[in-house]
């Protein structure tokens, strides 16, 4: 109706027309009659003018935003109330404040599982300075294990190796879990000897292994 004002050298033919496309739009009558009233009422008392149309706040230019990203906690709920009533007083009310509370999963500040700082039954492989390898197993600490072979008093291959050089020293690294039955450990140490063939080990073949030992029925 404010564009057809606008518009029109006839309003009232105007008014007419829209009135009967609400109608048949099935919008209801008396709402429809309000309306029009008001509207006419607001022409006469030359309310309605730019402003209608364009609400002034479009033009008020808008205060800087600024959005503070702060973890979660009952502490800082209480303190930020008092902190945002103090910004806004000496700030003169002339930014816009929000917060964004940052939460945390409680599983996110803990490892699933504790590191385990002395693994035990596990296959483990060892390299010299030199060159020369050795893959061994244990069912204790691998720690504990491979400090033997670094003595050279003690009885193994990498042992006698280091009394034999006794400037050469070893890196280990474990190859992977082991079965806590000893045949079990055994059989799968044989195979990393198969695949690595190190040159310290003693053990350089395995036997074949028998899955099917009374055969296939």
């Amino acid at each position: 109706m404010h564009r057809a004002e606008n518009i029109t050298s006839n309003i009232e033919e105007e008014i007419k027309t829209i009135r009967k496309k609400f109608i048949k739009a099935d919008y209801p009558v008396p709402f429809i009659n309000s309306v029009i009233n008001q509207y006419k009422d607001k022409i006469k008392e030359k309310e309605i003018d730019d402003d209608y149309i364009i609400p002034p706040f479009l033009f008020k230019e808008e205060k800087p935003f600024i959005l503070l990203k702060l973890p979660f906690c009952e502490q800082n709920e209480q303190k930020s109330k008092d902190f945002i009533k103090k910004f806004h007083k000496f700030t003169k009310d002339s930014f816009r404040l929000a917060i964004s509370w940052k939460t945390r999963k409680i599983r996110s500040l803990f490892n699933i599982k504790d590191k385990n700082l002395y693994p035990a039954c596990k296959i483990y492989y060892g390299e010299c300075v030199c060159g020369e390898n050795y893959i061994g197993e244990t069912v204790r600490n691998t720690v504990i294990r491979w400090s033997e072979h670094s003595n050279p008093n003690h009885k193994s291959e990498p042992a006698e190796h280091i009394n034999s050089n006794i400037e050469h020293t070893f890196a280990w690294k474990v190859l992977c879990h082991a079965p806590l039955e000893g045949h079990l450990r055994k059989n799968l140490e044989a195979i990393y000897i198969a695949l690595y063939r190190p040159s310290l080990n003693d053990q350089k073949y395995f036997d074949r292994l028998m899955l099917f030992r009374n055969g296939i029925t």
